[in-house]
């Protein structure tokens, strides 16, 4: 009874797709790669529902038995294309523990109880007509969420993306119940597309079956009524399932609210930076500068007037906004696209810059990837090994071509650290080797170019979408400091005298 099952599985785009055709949740941070890189995960995350239902796929299915209640936990995302182990044991009669695991790491953990079906073949026939699922999930303020708030309507699945998604996972549709399944399929509309909707981030969910025997297929109604929203984002729901005017299903569910990207000010930030004619006509280039720390950096030295050379690989959108919103400023921004990690790049970047500006004053190596928590063991090694390899380029190559030009006018290289390098957090042991190998490698090219100035910046935490989620713990948002803030104590700084060496500073 209590022996343990295991097997492997993985997602594709091709899943995201057929799972979100099957149950109608059109939520981007599945399905747009581009949305998704902009948040904290920095990559499409795996519908948590679908993940339930790769655990689904690994229980054995009972004779005469259907799903009486399943009880789901998300605890951390699911991503594509890494191969995860789900393993399956029997604790008691009819009740199977699955969990969808990372090395040692359980992502999801399922309780799934199966008992004697009483139930008759669900009646079908032509659906009914009601209003189409939402096409763009919701996007509610916060204080919309209020305790008793209810959100009503009409579901079905589409019955052949479904048939097509069970099929893909070796789900029994007799098995565990086409009202089970269904109802699976909803919750996840349900979260993703209306309560919380756009900023969703399921958490847990549970559910009961009662009166199955009344089940019509493909006709059901819901009803979600909102319980709670704490102050740390975590949205509690009561949930209800109807086939006409039958209750068939009773449960709770929660999702992570996850906080809306705070809008950067300039104006707020030209308030906060000494007014100085030190810095007015010299020239930066900032490398990861079209979005968080990277945008208030450069707008905070092009209201000083310098010309700011604004790196970013990406995130043009972005980085064009920040030049209309800059062009009233004393100084200028001049948008370079491209991979700061390339080596000829850089060099062919280096050439422009020499010979437009005849100088460089500044480098500041903000540029860092994605943050993803992950446990030291053999499963992540290479994705630990990987994100170094890729964070540690992002600042040695524009140190290795650029440091000789900042030697001819003295000027500074900067180096956004992290106080992760004091306080080792336990999860991040690629961010923490990575910022620790950068200052150390930026203290070796202060020996070989003496004539040059080294800032190592340690922020504590900041209001960026690099910490902007419940993965994101240890950093968090409470006590975050602005960006702005950061900004203009960074540019204060560099007013200020140099001084040949490293500099530690913190803000």
């Amino acid at each position: 009874m209590n022996q343990d099952h295991s097997s492997k599985v993985q997602f594709s785009p091709d899943d995201l797709a057929l799972f979100s055709a099957a149950s109608h949740d059109r939520n981007p941070l599945h399905l747009s790669a581009e949305y998704a890189r902009k948040t904290s995960f920095g990559q499409q995350v795996v519908f948590g529902i679908l993940g339930a239902f790769g655990c689904l796929g690994r229980v054995e299915p009972r004779l005469n038995c259907t799903l009486s209640r399943f009880s789901l936990e998300f605890r951390h995302p699911v991503f594509l294309g890494i191969e995860y182990e789900v393993t399956t044991a029997e604790h008691s009669p009819g009740t199977i523990s699955a969990k969808l695991c990372d090395g040692s790491k359980v992502l999801i953990k399922a309780d799934f109880t199966l008992a004697q079906n009483n139930s008759v073949a669900p009646t079908s026939g032509a659906l009914p007509e009601a209003e189409a699922p939402l096409q763009i999930p919701a996007d509610p303020d916060d204080t919309e969420f209020t305790e008793g708030t209810i959100a009503r309507g009409k579901y079905w699945p589409d019955q052949t993306a479904m048939a097509e998604l069970l099929h893909r996972f070796g789900i029994d549709e007799h098995a565990f119940g086409k009202l089970q399944l269904s109802a699976l399929l909803w919750s996840s509309y349900l979260i993703g597309m209306e309560q919380p909707g756009l900023r969703a981030l399921f958490s847990k969910l549970s559910l009961a079956f009662e009166n199955t025997h009344e089940y019509q297929a493909d006709r059901l109604s819901y009803e979600a009524r909102v319980i709670s929203l704490n102050a740390f984002g975590s949205l509690r729901s009561e949930l209800q399932l109807f086939s006409g005017a039958r209750s068939v299903a009773k449960g709770e569910s929660r999702a992570f609210v996850i906080p809306k990207s705070r809008v950067q000010s300039v104006s707020e930030l030209a308030s906060l930076v000494p007014q100085s004619e030190q810095l007015k006509g010299k020239v930066a280039l900032v490398v990861g500068a079209s979005r968080g720390l990277g945008a208030m950096l450069s707008a905070a030295l092009v209201l000083q007037g310098c010309t700011v050379v604004v790196n970013f690989n990406r995130s043009e959108s972005e980085a064009r906004s920040l030049q209309v919103n800059l062009k009233e400023a004393p100084g200028r921004v001049a948008l370079e696209k491209g991979d700061a990690a390339d080596v000829n790049w850089c060099e062919q970047l280096a050439e422009r810059i020499s010979r437009q500006y005849g100088r460089l004053d500044f480098l500041i190596c903000n540029a860092c990837p994605a943050l993803l928590p992950l446990n030291i063991e053999p499963k992540t090694a290479e994705r630990i090994n990987s994100y170094v390899r890729n964070a540690f380029a992002l600042v040695s190559v524009p140190l290795s071509v650029f440091s000789k030009l900042l030697a001819e006018t003295s000027g500074w290289s900067v180096v956004i650290s992290s106080i992760a390098v004091e306080t080792s957090p336990k999860e991040w042991p690629h961010y923490v080797a990575v910022k620790c190998a950068l200052e150390g490698f930026l203290r070796v090219v202060a020996i070989q170019y003496p004539r040059a100035n080294y800032l190592l910046v340690r922020p504590s935490r900041l209001q960026t979408d690099l910490v902007k989620g419940p993965s994101n713990v240890p950093f968090g948002i409470a006590k975050a400091m602005p960006p702005e803030v950061a900004a203009a104590k960074i540019v204060e700084r560099l007013q200020g005298a140099t001084t040949g060496t490293v500099e530690v500073f913190r803000v």
